[in-house]
C-alpha cells in the first residue's frame, strides 16, 4: 500500500510539473535558449562552444557559438552569433546584411551567392537572408553559409549557420527556423 501511495504521489507531481512547465523542444527539434539580450531556438542535439576555443572575429564580439555533435570529414555544422554596436540610427537589418556581404567578399578567397531571400523573425521583423558558398584560403574547404542580421536597439547581431558545402538545397528548410527564431528581448 505504501508503494502504491508513493507511486501516485510521484505521478501526480510529474503531471503537475509537466502542466506548469514549458516544453522547450519544438516540432523542428529546436530548443529555446534565452540570453540577456535575445533568445533563439537551436537544435537540441547541438552543444555550446566556449569562446576561448574560437579565434577572435575581425569585427564584433562572439555572443554565442554552437556546433553539431555529428562530424563529417572533420567538419561539424555550427552556429555563431556576433554582436556589434550599430553606427547609424537609420540602418535596417537588411542593409546591415548587404554591407556584411560586401565585407565578406573581400575577406574570403572566393564567395558565391546562391540565394538572397527574406527571413521573418518570430516577432514579425524581417531581414535579408543570404545563402552563399565561401572559401577562406587555398587550404580550407569551401563551406555553405546561411546568414542574416538583426538589429536590437543599438546592437546588431550577425547570425550565421556554417553548413557542409554539399548540403542539399532541398534541406535548407530545416535550417531556416533556427535563424528565424532569433528574438530581441
Amino acid at each position: 500500500m505504501k508503494y502504491f501511495k508513493n507511486s501516485i504521489l510521484i505521478i501526480a507531481s510529474l503531471l503537475l510539473l509537466t502542466a506548469c512547465g514549458e516544453t522547450t523542444v519544438d516540432d523542428n527539434g529546436l530548443t529555446l535558449y534565452r540570453w540577456n539580450a535575445y533568445e533563439m531556438r537551436v537544435p537540441a542535439s547541438w552543444e555550446q562552444v566556449e569562446k576561448t576555443q574560437m579565434s577572435t572575429p575581425v569585427r564584433g564580439t562572439v555572443e554565442l557559438a554552437m556546433r553539431s555533435l555529428v562530424s563529417n570529414r572533420g567538419f561539424m555544422n555550427n552556429l555563431t552569433v556576433l554582436s556589434d554596436t550599430i553606427q547609424s540610427e537609420t540602418a535596417t537589418s537588411s542593409e546591415y546584411m548587404r554591407q556584411t556581404m560586401l565585407w565578406a567578399s573581400r575577406e574570403y578567397l572566393s564567395t558565391t551567392i546562391e540565394n538572397e531571400e527574406s527571413v521573418t523573425f518570430a516577432d514579425g521583423t524581417t531581414s535579408a537572408l543570404v545563402i552563399f558558398h565561401a572559401k577562406y584560403n587555398e587550404i580550407t574547404e569551401e563551406h555553405l553559409f546561411m546568414q542574416t542580421a538583426r538589429i536590437c536597439g543599438k546592437t546588431v547581431y550577425l547570425i550565421t549557420l556554417w553548413l557542409e558545402n554539399d548540403t542539399p538545397a532541398d534541406t535548407y528548410d530545416r535550417y531556416r527556423p533556427i535563424l528565424a527564431s532569433f528574438t530581441c528581448k
